[in-house]
């Protein structure tokens, strides 16, 4: 007898989930660490996440507060020193863009020395991106770009990637640009989120990798114009967050404080200091850990807390 749909997507998620668990008590058993388990390159991070497991993180926050930035510096850590063969699907930035962000990067250089600094490259920073890309050439990092993806063309797409290139790692930037059918009529905002999220934390499980999920927190406008200093961005603030929280094994929301300025008129950026408040998951109390943001080389760094608080 042929099943519901609704009925074999249960099944499939249960017997995911059941050797999802399975696996897990086996490597606490043994007291090994899993090997499906990565790091993102930051030690604070990596403690109070518990590294990133098989399932849907999410890294969230207001627009220009470096999520994108971020993203690229984990998958940089996961690809090239894990050596994690890693997958990208980008919706707003094209593949040469992010391959210029991650070669300047990686190199400690300034992507937009064009913008920002007069002075002629020297051959010095000529022979360090060469170097540098020499060894992303050699690299297992896949990249997809389309302004017009739909969830199931994604899904499909890392399918193959997974067959053909074992891939353990994907970013998917960003979930409000991700259809969930493009070419079919549209459906409610909210009904289509769900959908999306929901199939890519079954798409988590099927292929047993972590998959990073970056989503846009709606910036409402201040209060008073003259307001020193937005609030820091908390889980509940994604919007449908909560139809869609449930999905999430973990969420990280970015942010860097804003001052207004009256001489200038304008909302400038500290671009010193970067906060992230972490959740277990959606429900779990808050942890937080602070970040250096430096601008000319599009990098995060740890800061220790006693760094930043001391007199």
């Amino acid at each position: 007898m042929i099943q519901p749909k609704n009925e074999r997507f249960q099944n499939s998620d249960l017997k995911i989930a059941v050797e999802s668990v399975m696996r897990d008590y086996q490597g606490a058993l043994t007291n090994q660490p899993l090997p499906s388990t990565l790091s993102t390159g930051f030690a604070d991070l990596d403690q109070k996440l518990d590294g990133l497991r098989p399932g849907l993180h999410v890294l969230a926050g207001r627009s220009q507060m470096g999520k994108t930035t971020l993203m690229l510096n984990v998958a940089d850590h996961i690809c090239f020193e894990q050596k994690v063969p890693s997958l990208i699907f980008s919706m707003e930035l094209r593949v040469a863009e992010i391959m210029r962000r991650m070669l300047f990067s990686k190199s400690f250089l300034d992507p937009f020395y064009r913008d920002r600094d007069p002075d002629p490259v020297s051959k010095a920073d000529l022979l360090r991106l060469t170097e540098t890309a020499k060894k992303i050439a050699a690299s297992r990092l896949f990249i997809e770009e389309n302004i017009s993806f739909g969830v199931d063309d994604l899904i499909n797409t890392a399918r193959q990637h997974k067959e053909e290139n074992h891939i353990g790692f994907v970013a998917v930037d960003n979930l409000q640009l991700l259809r969930s059918d493009p070419l079919g009529p549209k459906s409610s905002p909210k009904a289509e989120t769900l959908d999306v999220v929901s199939k890519l934390k079954r798409l988590a499980l099927e292929l047993s990798i972590p998959i990073l999920l970056i989503v846009n927190i709606p910036r409402k406008p201040p209060s008073r114009r003259k307001e020193l200093v937005r609030g820091l961005p908390q889980a509940h603030h994604i919007k449908y967050h909560d139809a869609i929280d449930g999905y999430f094994d973990t969420i990280t929301t970015l942010y860097q404080p804003k001052y207004y300025t009256e001489d200038e008129g304008q909302f400038i950026t500290m671009q010193t200091l970067a906060k992230l408040t972490i959740c277990k998951s959606p429900r779990i109390s808050f942890h937080q850990t602070d970040f250096h943001f430096v601008k000319s080389i599009m990098r995060f760094f740890e800061v220790d807390e006693s760094e930043i608080y001391s007199d």
